[in-house]
């Protein structure tokens, strides 16, 4: 269900809705444009990797690795989900939002992303 307000913002739509969450658009009306809002659903493993690594103003590099951080975490988590398996390709999706829109990741990024955290993983 959308809500029609989330804080100080009149929610005109959702844009879409993933594994971690929901993204609406929003107005903010004190400053008079259209936002993009995520709200992070609740009861999920990758929640507290979310919260501990998120903070505003990140670049899109930033996103992305916290992002599939998350992911990967969530899937430690949960027997029934499988994490990345880069021999076969398996790689989890994500979708950016920025003000030029609404995108996917490209594989080959995303697979960067999993490779570096992978290895460093394995390293501790």
């Amino acid at each position: 269900m959308t809500p029609e307000r989330i804080g100080k913002y009149q929610i005109v739509g959702k844009l879409g809705q993933g594994a971690m969450g929901e993204v609406f658009r929003g107005h903010d009306p004190v400053l008079n444009r259209f936002v993009a809002i995520k709200r992070i659903s609740s009861g999920l493993d990758a929640d507290e990797t979310l919260k501990k690594r998120f903070r505003r103003d990140m670049n899109r590099e930033e996103a992305l690795r916290v992002a599939i951080e998350a992911l990967i975490d969530a899937s430690d988590e949960d027997l029934g989900t499988g994490g990345p398996d880069l021999m076969r390709g398996i790689l989890p999706s994500v979708k950016t939002i920025t003000r030029s829109g609404f995108s996917d990741a490209g594989e080959d990024e995303i697979r960067r992303h999993c490779e570096v955290i992978l290895n460093d993983r394995e390293r501790l």
